[in-house]
Order: C-alpha cells, then sequence, then structure tokens
C-alpha cells in the first residue's frame, strides 16, 4: 500500500479571535479570522448556532464573563465547525459581515430604531478596499481590451553617439516622462501595449533594462539606466522620441611592436643601403671600438649575428643620431692593453649578405661605427622637425551637457559683443572677434544635438554656424567680467534664459527720411553678413548683455527685421537701404524709404510715376493688386489720370477705405500688447 502524506488529511483550522463586549443598551460579539470565512448564524430557542465554512481555531471560554447579562455559556464544536452560545435574556440577533470580521449583535427587547452601525474605521477600510478592487478590475478590463489591438512597434535606431527610440501614438494619446535619478519613466494616458523587442536589441550598454505596465488606465514604460547618461525626450508630431546619448567603445590599441623585434631588419636595412653620395663618417679609433665591443668573434672566423637586445640599442642610436650631433662628444674610455690586442687579433671575415659593404665595416654586435653610417645613410624624414605651436585662440570654448541640454561658454579675454538669430534650420552667432575661434571642444563633446558646426570669418569678426539635429529651443546670456565676457549658448526642450524683446519705432518727422529706430543700449559693430546657405545680404549689428531680440519677425516695405535672440539682423528688401548704428540704438532706411508703409498708415491713395525697376516695381505692383494706387507711365498722361480719379468721387472712396485697411497705424502698440500677453 502506498501512502502519500496529506492525502485524506483535513485543511489547517483558520486561527481568530474573539471579542464580547456591551455598551450603548446592547451587546456585540466580533469574530475576526486571519482569513475570509463564510458564516451562518442561526436561533433555536435560547440557543445561538454560528457555522462556519472551514473549520476554525478560535477560543470563546471566556466570551460567557465578559457579558454575563447576555450570555451563559459558549463553546466550540471540537471539529472547529460551530460556535454555539447560551442566552441569559431574550434579544433579537442582527448579524454584519465586514471582510474577515463577523459582527453578531444581541438587541435586548427594549430596543427600538434602526440596527446599530460598524464602526467608522471600519467603514472607511472597507471603502478604501473597494476602491482598490475598483481601480484593481478597470486594469484588468484595460488590459485586456489592450491585448486584443495590436502591439505598438517602438522604432529604434543607433547613431554615433546615441540610440533613438521613437514611439507611435494613437490619436488622443498624451504622455509625460519624469527622470528620477537613474530611471526614465513614460507615462501615456491610455492602456496601450508597446512591442519593445527591436528597443531592447538596440539598447546602449548604459541602459539596463527596459519594461512596461499597466496602471489603472495608463501605460508606464519605464527605463532604467546605469550611470550619469545624457537623455532628451521631445514630440514629434505623432511620435514621441527618446534620445539616449553613450560613450562609443574606443578601439583597442594595436600593441607597439617591440623595437627589439624589428631590429635585426632595420640593421639590415641600415646595413644594405647604398646612399651614392653620403658623406664620410670618420671611423672612430680602434681604442673605442674595442672598449664597446662586448664579445670577442667566435673561434669559426665567422662573424656572430647581432641578438635582439643588441641591434634594438643601436637602432635606438640610429633614431637619436641627429640629436646627439649637436652634442660634444665624450672622450672614449682607455681600452685594457689585453682588450686592444684581442681586437687586433680577431678575424674580420663578412658574412655573405655584407659582400657589397666595404671591407672596413664593422659587425653590429661588436662595431660603434654603426650609428654614424646609419644616420648618414637615414632618409630626411628622419630629422626631428621643430614643433610649431599655433597661435592660441582668443575666445576659451567649453562645453558643458546636463539634463537640461548642452551649454556652449565662449570665454574672451575683452568685451566682446555677440549677436545670435536663427535662419531655417541654422544658427548664427556673431563675435567681434578678429582672431579665430577654436571649435574642436564643441565637435569633441557637443553630443548628438549638434550635428555641424563651422566658422564663417567676417571682415572685423567671427560668424558661427550651427546646425542641430534635432529642434531645440536656444537661449544666449552674457556675463561682462573685469577680465573679458563670456557669453553662454544653451540648448534644450524648453528657453532656460529668455531674451528681453526690442521694440521697433517708426519716424515720420522727416518725410524725406523716413525711418525705423531699434533702441538697444551698448551696441557693438555693425557686420554686413553674406549668408552662404541663401546667398543674400544681412545686416547684423551686435550687443553687449544683456541678450535682447525681436521675438517675432518683422516686415517692413524697405527692410524686415528677422527673429533674434539677441542683437539685430536685418534682411534690406532694396539696395539703398543703410543702416547706422550708435551708442544706444539703430537706425535703418533710406532717402525717401519707408514712404509706402507711412502712406498707408494714413489711408492715402497713392499715383505712382514711373516706378524704378526692382523692389519699387514689386512695391508697384502690390499696392495696384490692393486698389489703392494708380500707375501712370507716360508723364504726359498724367493729368488726364487725375483728372478721372479726382472726378469720381466713389472710386476715390474706395481707394482710400481699401489704402486704411491694408496700412498699420498702430502696429508698435499691437505688438507691445501682444508681448504683454
Amino acid at each position: 500500500m502506498l501512502m502519500f502524506p496529506g492525502a485524506g488529511q483535513a485543511a489547517a483550522p483558520i486561527k481568530g479571535e474573539a471579542t464580547f463586549s456591551a455598551g450603548g443598551g446592547f451587546a456585540r460579539l466580533v469574530l475576526k479570522f486571519s482569513e475570509d470565512v463564510g458564516t451562518e448564524v442561526t436561533t433555536a430557542g435560547s440557543i445561538i448556532v454560528i457555522r462556519f465554512e472551514r473549520p476554525v481555531d478560535i477560543s470563546v471560554d471566556r466570551v460567557s464573563d465578559a457579558v454575563p447579562d447576555y450570555v451563559g455559556s459558549a463553546r466550540r464544536d471540537p471539529d472547529g465547525s460551530a460556535i454555539r452560545l447560551s442566552l441569559a435574556r431574550r434579544v433579537t440577533v442582527n448579524t454584519m459581515t465586514a471582510g474577515e470580521r463577523l459582527y453578531v449583535d444581541f438587541l435586548p427587547d427594549s430596543w427600538s430604531g434602526p440596527a446599530p452601525a460598524l464602526p467608522v474605521d471600519v467603514v472607511r477600510e472597507l471603502a478604501e478596499r473597494a476602491r482598490v478592487a475598483e481601480r484593481e478590475l478597470r486594469q484588468q478590463r484595460a488590459l485586456a481590451e489592450a491585448k486584443k489591438r495590436a502591439p505598438i512597434r517602438v522604432r529604434a535606431s543607433v547613431q554615433p553617439t546615441f540610440v533613438r527610440f521613437v514611439f507611435e501614438m494613437p490619436d488622443g494619446v498624451g504622455v509625460s516622462s519624469v527622470l528620477n535619478e537613474q530611471k526614465l519613466k513614460l507615462l501615456f494616458s491610455k492602456a496601450l501595449v508597446f512591442d519593445l523587442a527591436d528597443a531592447k536589441v538596440a539598447a546602449p550598454p548604459n541602459v539596463a533594462s527596459i519594461t512596461q505596465k499597466v496602471e489603472a488606465e495608463a501605460t508606464a514604460v519605464e527605463i532604467a539606466m546605469v550611470g550619469d547618461v545624457d537623455v532628451h525626450s521631445f514630440r514629434e508630431e505623432k511620435n514621441y522620441v527618446i534620445d539616449i546619448a553613450f560613450q562609443p567603445a574606443e578601439k583597442p590599441a594595436l600593441p607597439q611592436v617591440a623595437d627589439a623585434s624589428r631590429a635585426p631588419a632595420l640593421a639590415a636595412e641600415t646595413r644594405m643601403a647604398a646612399v651614392p653620395n653620403a658623406p664620410r663618417v670618420t671611423e672612430p679609433p680602434e681604442s673605442e671600438r674595442t672598449a664597446v665591443q662586448p664579445q670577442a668573434p667566435n673561434q669559426s672566423g665567422e662573424s656572430q649575428p647581432p641578438k635582439q637586445e643588441t641591434a634594438a640599442r643601436q637602432v635606438d642610436n640610429d633614431i637619436n643620431q641627429d640629436r646627439a650631433q649637436k652634442m660634444p662628444p665624450p672622450l672614449p674610455a682607455p681600452a685594457p692593453k689585453e682588450a686592444a690586442v684581442e681586437a687586433a687579433e680577431a678575424p674580420t671575415k663578412m658574412p655573405a649578405a655584407e659582400t657589397d659593404l666595404p671591407a672596413k665595416t664593422p659587425l653590429v654586435a661588436g662595431a660603434s661605427e654603426l650609428p654614424s653610417k646609419a644616420a648618414a645613410s637615414a632618409p630626411p624624414s628622419a630629422a626631428p622637425v621643430p614643433e610649431v605651436k599655433p597661435e592660441p585662440a582668443q575666445a576659451n570654448v567649453k562645453v558643458n551637457r546636463d539634463s537640461d541640454g548642452v551649454r556652449l561658454v565662449f570665454s574672451f579675454p575683452t568685451a566682446t559683443p555677440a549677436a545670435l538669430f536663427r535662419r531655417a534650420d541654422t544658427l548664427w552667432l556673431i563675435f567681434d572677434s578678429g582672431k579665430p575661434i577654436d571649435l574642436e571642444p564643441i565637435r569633441g563633446r557637443g553630443g548628438p544635438a549638434i550635428a555641424d558646426i563651422g566658422v564663417v570669418p567676417l571682415e572685423k569678426g567671427e560668424a558661427v554656424r550651427i546646425r542641430l539635429s534635432r529642434p531645440q529651443l536656444p537661449s544666449l546670456s552674457g556675463e561682462d567680467l573685469p577680465d573679458g565676457t563670456n557669453w553662454t549658448l544653451a540648448f534644450g526642450d524648453a528657453v532656460q534664459a529668455p531674451s528681453q524683446p526690442l521694440l521697433a519705432i517708426r519716424n515720420i518727422a522727416e518725410p524725406s527720411f523716413a525711418n525705423v529706430t531699434v533702441p538697444i543700449p551698448k551696441t557693438g559693430r555693425l557686420h554686413r553678413f553674406v549668408d552662404p546657405d541663401a546667398g543674400d545680404t544681412l545686416f547684423v549689428v551686435t550687443a553687449m548683455p544683456p541678450a535682447r531680440g525681436f521675438i517675432r519677425p518683422q516686415d517692413f516695405v524697405e527692410v524686415s527685421l528677422l527673429e533674434s535672440i539677441h542683437g539685430v539682423a536685418v534682411h534690406p528688401n532694396s539696395d539703398d537701404v543703410t543702416a547706422e548704428i550708435a551708442s544706444d540704438k539703430v537706425v535703418l532706411g533710406k532717402p525717401g524709404g519707408l514712404t509706402t508703409s507711412e502712406a498707408l498708415a494714413k489711408g492715402l491713395v497713392f499715383v505712382i510715376v514711373n516706378p524704378i525697376p526692382g523692389q519699387e516695381e514689386r512695391n508697384s505692383d502690390h499696392l495696384l493688386e490692393g486698389a489703392v494706387a494708380i500707375r501712370c507711365n507716360n508723364l504726359p498722361t498724367l493729368s488726364y489720370k487725375l483728372d478721372r480719379l479726382l472726378g469720381d468721387p466713389d472710386r476715390f472712396k474706395a481707394m482710400q477705405a481699401n489704402s486704411q485697411r491694408m496700412g498699420h497705424p498702430n502696429a508698435a502698440k499691437e505688438i507691445v500688447e501682444q508681448l504683454i500677453q
């Protein structure tokens, strides 16, 4: 017979405790169990029976002693399936179940009104349990719905210095990211299931794990990282992009070949090299050759092949021979008489490989003449080239990277004005610096945010061109120091140092020279800058800190003010537009310039006579299309056209209305109001 342990044995009873108390005109028995147990309470005369679905281990010996006015005795069945109470008086029994608790209330005959309620703390606990259960139920339903949909693939691409993860999100899904210590958490507003296979395969070494889980009706993706990691996240149309930078693995350095291993070949090449017009090297005296000879030739009369250690020393001497030529030669040490005699009697038979050399060529192993011959036969490139130190750049460039983005710090030893503006996907940083700027620190440590950087020299300054690999918000801050100026250019997902706004003021006090004035203190130089990408010419005015620029572009008839972070960048729409700078302002205009803008602001009607080809013709076409002007290309017909215009009051009023509609007399006020908002 086979016996299995535990087979046929009853389940272990559930632990519990009983408390019996009286108060408020009734008695209450509370049974608390370690697990949820089904119960049933019945009354048979003066006996109350509480049955359990599973055996319980609970002590009721002291229940009758606690409230003797209500219960005379109490006992538990031997199998733990029930508790029996003997009543001492006539009562009404009311039961309530609250989780793992059973409340049995004994109400006397004199009780009136509703039954007693559960304790407040128990009700609060039950409500919290209900909320948790409801939340888990919603989470289970959301997860089930998410599993029914196809998983959303997370695309990954490996770049030289970072890995990009692209989360494709359905419509109406919001996302937020939180970076705490070494963990990036992405929280999506709906329950989604992502396919992270590609992301896990392409993850760089500094990413420990990528996991996802459904939290209530949202989805969380957690990326655990190792060490200090540069992370950038941004929204791109319907995608959410995460860039995680990593340090590319350095290629293992090739082991250097020991000089000793190449010494025999180098020595042989030195011996076999024939230099036709090589200067003759003076042969050292016999005593010196003998003094440096380590050993005598063998008894067979043939030369000893050079050892690797000896040849290595000889080759090292070859390389450094030129450096030793300028040093005074050391005095030869006197050789012992016996050594000189042995050197004189030693056989001098040359090996077969050296038959083309003169008979007096000494052996590698025992001669000191080889360094001189090697130096004479060495190519000219062997001579040391004097190191030419480049002229130090005027600006000291530093790169700082943190979780907020990248900061480029340009330090100048003198007060240096600057300007920063954007054109398309290119940032232009102009400095009033006459010396070149070394950008190698930025290329080496700029990271993946900077796609390309270069310098365009100006007549009296330097223009730094920066292209970003992805959209980022630039900001510029300056600091005047006693020994120079520091400019900090920062890139990030948010503007780190907002610029103060500049205001363009139209001046019509002198009709013959209407102009635009931009108040900006501490101006620098005016640079006539030719954009190599667009091919047009710009006027760029630099200034000292703090950063001030135009938040949005402003267009006039003759000039256009570009959006700038600091300084003034002007695109002239006419060849004769001039720019003048003072210590506190920039004045833009031309003789008779901006007349069109001022006339439109006043609602005047135009009569255009023989416009100059180019910008004036284009302005003429614009006014004719707006029905605010007439054009006369033939001067004798001018009076006729004026008479017809003035003789038609309705047409003239309509043209005046069109002129007022096209004009912007309150442009400055509207700009200020928008800036305040």
